[in-house]
């Protein structure tokens, strides 16, 4: 059985989970087909034909006037139709919810299934768009499968009229031996969030939290460590100086995923208060929820979309309401008054939760599973 997987650019750093599906599966034949490559030297894999998209006046106004048109010239989808053909593929899994659209074509040209990857942006900002429910709708009446990562998630798509035997819930894995558990010894006094610095990652929020937490005098020796760029990096380095958190609150700026991992073993509890954006623009699920809990650092984080199902049920009760900063402020102040011992049952059962629920190798079990259903429907 062959796979084809199209993303518009493989591989950047932000799409680990995709590179980790497509390179850590021996049991299929994986082949990608996208309009560029990136990031190849950290990223290596053989099979990877990329198709450029042609360019006519009509896509240079459409991509600079609508963003988020994400059209492309049928000559395009044609020879991406003809590459996939050339391979001989069995099946077409398109990552993100526009890539699926545009992989509608080809896949009724070629007359193999399509099975359709949904994971943040693409089932909520999307959403609010007529032009993208419109173009889902149509999806949704010919593809044969959609896989989403959180019931929340799945509850959209069963709204939006799918019916719930096509919905798939498969995690974004962690591959578990990466990520060596490590007993809390101490009570915490060092935070650390990571994220793209962007509206709906909540760092705003989570200063003005700092800020509460010391007009209250609740700070004692708590500091924070915050890893990440984008575009919201001055405004919130400047809430940092004007709440004068500076020697409480410290900017790492975007840094490689090991010195990322570093940060989170020295730390004592990991934080992020994701929120739906202005635009509508929300989470699917944080990985780095997943890998902060396989290392055994407690967390505290929002209850924004399938952000929950990540928790087990010990550390429930630090999560807040999204964007509700006093609620975060406590959550904070609850955590850092735990025993170590408290801290130990919640991590351990973090851990657990994190093995029962996201191993890698138990989420790409599930896919092959799909795969070769979708496989036997169609043979």
């Amino acid at each position: 059985m062959k796979i084809a997987h199209f993303v518009r650019s493989f591989s950047p750093t932000s799409e680990t989970f995709i590179y980790d599906y497509i390179t850590r599966n021996p049991l299929v034949e994986q082949r990608v087909f996208s309009f560029q490559r990136v990031n190849e030297n950290n990223r290596p894999f053989a099979h990877v034909t990329c198709v450029p998209p042609k360019k006519n006046l009509w896509t240079w106004l459409s991509q600079k006037f609508f963003p988020s048109w994400h059209g492309e010239h049928q000559s395009t989808i044609d020879r991406l139709s003809q590459a996939m053909a050339l391979e001989k593929i069995d099946l077409i899994h398109a990552h993100f919810g526009p890539n699926a659209v545009l992989m509608l074509d080809c896949a009724l040209k070629l007359k193999k299934p399509l099975i359709a990857s949904f994971h943040g942006y693409d089932i909520s900002s999307f959403l609010r768009q007529k032009i993208w429910i419109d173009r889902y709708q149509k999806l949704f009446k010919s593809i044969h499968a959609i896989t989403v990562v959180s019931r929340y998630q799945k509850q959209i798509l069963i709204d939006l009229g799918v019916q719930a035997d096509r919905i798939h819930i498969i995690r974004v894995g962690k591959d578990l031996k990466e990520f060596q558990y490590q007993p809390i010894t101490k009570p915490v006094k060092q935070l650390i969030s990571v994220g793209r610095l962007v509206e709906k990652k909540g760092f705003l929020d989570l200063i003005s939290a700092f800020a509460i937490l010391k007009a209250k005098n609740q700070l004692g020796d708590l500091k924070l460590k915050i890893i990440g760029g984008g575009e919201i990096f001055d405004r919130i380095a400047q809430k940092i100086k004007e709440y004068q958190l500076e020697n409480v609150i410290h900017l790492l700026g975007e840094q490689p995923h090991h010195v990322v991992k570093a940060e989170l073993r020295q730390a004592d509890a990991f934080i992020l208060c994701s929120k739906t954006a202005d635009n509508g623009d929300q989470e699917g699920i944080p990985t780095v929820f997943m890998e902060a809990q396989a290392l055994g650092l407690p967390c505290v984080a929002t209850k924004h979309v399938g952000i929950p199902e990540v928790f087990p049920m010990q550390a429930q009760s630090f999560l807040a309401n999204e964007g509700n900063v006093e609620e975060i402020a406590t959550a904070i102040f609850k955590l850092s008054q735990c025993t170590v011992e408290e801290l130990q049952s919640i991590t351990q059962a973090g851990r657990t939760h994190i093995e029962n629920e996201f191993a890698l190798d138990d989420q790409i079990q599930a896919l092959n599973h799909l795969y070769q259903q979708l496989y036997e429907q169609n043979h």
